[in-house]
């Protein structure tokens, strides 16, 4: 896909059965992966949290999808997103798994290890799939819940991460009192991810300056 001598056997007809019959598929959880998030945490954090993923099928299967909108961005987003809205339509917790993934997929453009998500698809609007699809999820959070789908709670704390330069400083203020409550949970990957995202919220700035300092956090309702 990213080599040009290439590009005109992707056409739109092309680019749609490659989504449909390859990336859509590629990127179902599987009973495998199920497995690897109860049995081996550490090792499923790794891969997921610090990008060790490439060697994956899900990893492998979000590279195309990145190689696609080197050439074809506006078509691939089209598309996708046709895909996210069909998928998270569905009931069940594993579309919404797989809509999560293509969307994260879709919408980074540029990024650093240690500095998160610093451009995204210009064709996606991370906000309003945030407020849409993941704020809506982690608002139904209670002490008594906690327990319910871990690993689709921990797909909507990795989207809080990678998207956290892209979320406003309102946006911390409702999520610091759930991310609270989540880090009570007994799930191993769960609390780690929702640490995750307390402690990647404190070093995002806007410019010189910190957009949510520590008092903002405890007044909040923070740990």
């Amino acid at each position: 896909v990213l080599k040009g001598t290439h590009y005109t056997f992707f056409q739109t007809a092309h680019l749609q059965s490659i989504v449909e019959n390859v990336v859509v598929p590629g990127l179902r959880i599987r009973e495998s992966d199920e497995e690897d998030f109860e049995d081996n945490p550490l090792e499923y954090m790794q891969r997921d949290l610090e990008g060790g993923v490439a060697d994956t099928r899900r990893g492998v299967t979000c590279e195309l999808v990145n190689s696609m909108c080197v050439h074809f961005e506006l078509p691939t987003a089209q598309m996708c997103l046709a895909q996210c809205e069909a998928l998270l339509a569905r009931s069940d917790w594993q579309s919404k798994d797989q809509a999560l993934y293509l969307f994260i997929a879709l919408a980074i453009k540029a990024q650093t290890k240690s500095g998160g998500v610093i451009e995204t698809n210009p064709h996606v609007n991370v906000m309003q799939f945030f407020q849409r699809h993941v704020l809506t999820d982690l608002q139904t959070v209670t002490s008594a819940n906690l327990s319910k789908n871990p690993i689709l709670m921990a797909d909507l704390l990795k989207f809080l991460l990678t998207f956290r330069n892209q979320l406003p400083k309102e946006a911390y203020a409702v999520l610091f009192p759930i991310l609270n409550v989540l880090l009570s949970s007994q799930d191993c990957i769960v609390h780690t991810y929702a640490a995750c995202c307390v402690e990647r919220f404190l070093t995002v700035k806007d410019g010189a300056a910190q957009r949510v300092g520590r008092g903002d956090k405890e007044a909040q309702g923070g740990p």
